[in-house]
């Protein structure tokens, strides 16, 4: 009896030492588990700020250059209007140029009515290209060349249209031309800012500028959009 208790007792001794360390195991265990989900949370969060400053800093660098570029714009636009006065007579020489072209331009065109007219602007390669850069996430700006080819394509299709905008009196700046072609060319205020890379209020206070310049009348910027989408 005394060696069967003698053995139990040991027995009974190991095995509440084998639960105590299996508890103390999980209870580390336990606590390494919450210590890693404490450390994956406080990372998560300091990622989630990090990002959310790293977006701030982007929109007001954005913001910022934006700002740039119109105050640029419109310093590019009184040089011009200082410098404008020493040009005239190149200028005029090249408008007469630019009307004889227009005549044998308007004696050349292959169609006869307006329809089909809108129907060549819209089946155009370089419009259906500036739509898709319009679109784009995020928009990308009209290139140079992009440009170039736009105002063949008007040159093509509306000989006319440079010289009702261009009066003898008065010259739109290339800036100035190019909104009123894309205008022409079927293109929506926002897709004129994305592809010029200019801000919407910019896009609608140059559009003001325009109907003024080219036909002297003070009115809103869809007054010059229609007046541009009746040239033909």
């Amino acid at each position: 009896q005394r060696m069967k208790a003698s053995y139990d007792y040991q027995r009974n001794k190991l095995l509440a030492e084998k639960k105590t360390r299996e508890a103390e195991s999980g209870k580390r265990a336990l606590l390494l588990l919450v210590f890693l989900t404490f450390v994956l949370f406080a990372c998560g969060i300091a990622s989630f700020l990090v990002f959310k400053r790293n977006k701030q800093i982007q929109l007001l660098e954005k913001e910022k250059a934006l700002g740039q570029l119109e105050i640029a714009q419109y310093d590019l636009m009184n040089l011009l209007s200082q410098t404008q006065n020493e040009t005239d007579s190149k200028i005029e020489e090249l408008k007469r140029e630019i009307e004889t072209l227009e005549k044998k331009a308007r004696q050349e065109r292959n169609f006869r009515t307006r329809d089909e007219l809108e129907e060549k602007i819209c089946d155009s390669d370089i419009v259906k290209k500036l739509k898709e850069l319009a679109a784009h996430n995020p928009p990308q700006a009209a290139s140079v060349s992009d440009m170039r080819r736009l105002r063949s394509l008007v040159n093509e299709l509306i000989p006319s249209f440079y010289g009702i905008l261009n009066p003898p009196s008065r010259v739109l700046r290339e800036m100035e031309y190019d909104v009123c072609v894309l205008v022409r060319m079927h293109f929506s205020p926002v897709e004129i800012s994305r592809l010029m890379n200019m801000s919407d209020s910019y896009v609608a206070k140059l559009r003001q500028r325009i109907l003024q310049k080219a036909f002297c009348v003070e009115g809103n910027p869809k007054e010059l959009d229609a007046r541009l989408l009746a040239i033909n």
